[in-house]
């Protein structure tokens, strides 16, 4: 008599399950905090006092030389 084939089990197709990808966080960037005005005023220049204008003595004007007149 013919043995009667053991019937193989037939595998059951484990799905592969395929990975979900986890979605790369990109990370926010910190804020870098705007740096508050230092209320530090900038000291008010010290005016140099201008020194008193010189007086310019006038120029007196000079005596027209009359060229003398050459000897003939």
């Amino acid at each position: 008599p013919t043995p009667t084939p053991t019937a193989t089990p037939t595998p059951s197709a484990t799905p592969t399950v395929t990975p979900t990808p986890t979605p790369t966080v990109t990370p926010t960037p910190t804020v870098t905090p705007t740096p508050t005005a230092s209320p530090t005023s900038t000291p008010t220049p010290t005016t140099t006092p201008s020194p008193p204008p010189r007086h310019t003595p006038t120029p007196r004007p000079r005596p027209t030389v009359h060229p003398r007149p050459s000897p003939r």
